[in-house]
């Protein structure tokens, strides 16, 4: 038993193969497990982009429709019709993004927020190109205001969830 033979060196590069291919195997799954998840959060931050740049627009738009309100004199001159447009459109977009693959629960609560006062603010300029009404003066800056409070909320949640905070 002090020496090994040629078919005992065979067996114990056997063994150590064996167990190399089972190490390797483990390594593997692990691997694409975590290839996996990286993947998930990359497209979650990605959708969420998204998301930001959909409310984004839609408070950049809000903003400009309460100039050209304050602005105009005129009711005739405004054009309720392509304001709608634009934000059904814009509303259209949100719709699409699918909630539930945001990263967190806070950022798909937040971008629920924008939706509704997106739809608000339709139901607004719906309202107003019927016949202004005393109280849009105050409604519609209010929904300026709590849709950019949105947008800075959903910013700062992007910024938390790339920086790596869940």
């Amino acid at each position: 038993m002090t020496s090994f033979h040629r078919g005992d060196w065979l067996a114990v590069v056997q063994a150590i193969t064996a167990t190399f291919a089972v190490v390797a195997a483990f390594a593997v799954v692990f691997v694409q497990n975590w290839l996996e998840r990286r993947r998930q959060r990359l497209d979650a931050i990605r959708l969420m982009r998204f998301a930001y740049s959909y409310v984004e627009s839609a408070h950049a738009h809000a903003e400009m429709f309460e100039s050209m309100i304050k602005k105009e004199a005129n009711e005739s001159a405004i054009d309720f019709r392509r304001m709608k447009l634009v934000m059904t459109q814009l509303l259209r977009e949100m719709n699409s993004v699918p909630t539930l693959n945001l990263p967190t629960v806070l950022s798909a609560r937040i971008f629920g927020m924008a939706k509704d006062q997106t739809e608000r603010l339709i139901e607004l300029i719906e309202s107003e190109s019927k016949g202004r009404t005393a109280a849009s003066y105050i409604t519609f800056p209010s929904l300026v205001r709590t849709l950019r409070e949105v947008r800075d909320q959903l910013h700062a949640e992007n910024v938390r969830v790339r920086k790596g905070g869940r």
